[in-house]
């Protein structure tokens, strides 16, 4: 297990070729490992990648010779929202995050972590029930 410091003076440790940004976060996984083991959650996964703005594009005529085409050009990369755990517990997928107070409230965390949120609550109104659930470990509002 090796260990550094980053901007916020958090340690990230390096456990069997894994790489987590806090000490807290190493131990958050540890525990769900536990869980995982004892059955109480299933499908742990870490790093998981979610599309929170799509990518932007324009529409923009092309003229040829004998020709007008319509291309599409990326204007705006889309944004992405990776959280730290993503498991399933009693039928639910769980969404969740370990954050210290002080990345908690960094602006851009803040406005992921509510088009996060957003992108949830359309969902599970969709489906008639809360199928995803976001929860954050560590922080306290």
């Amino acid at each position: 297990m090796m260990q550094s410091k980053n901007k916020f003076n958090a340690h990230k440790v390096t456990y069997r070729g894994m790489t987590f940004d806090s000490r807290k976060e190493f131990k958050r996984f540890l525990y769900l490992q536990f869980l995982e083991k004892k059955g109480v959650i299933s499908q742990l996964r870490r790093q998981v990648k979610f599309q929170i703005i799509p990518p932007l594009y324009v529409a923009r005529t092309v003229n040829h010779a004998k020709t007008t085409r319509i291309k599409s050009s990326l204007v705006d990369s889309p944004a992405y929202y990776t959280c730290d755990f993503l498991y399933r517990e009693n039928g639910r997928i769980i969404i969740e995050d370990v954050k210290s107070a002080e990345t908690a409230r960094l602006k851009d965390y803040i406005l992921r972590r509510k088009l996060m949120i957003r992108i949830i609550a359309r969902h599970n109104a969709r489906r008639g029930h809360d199928a995803f659930e976001f929860r954050e470990n560590g922080v306290s509002h």
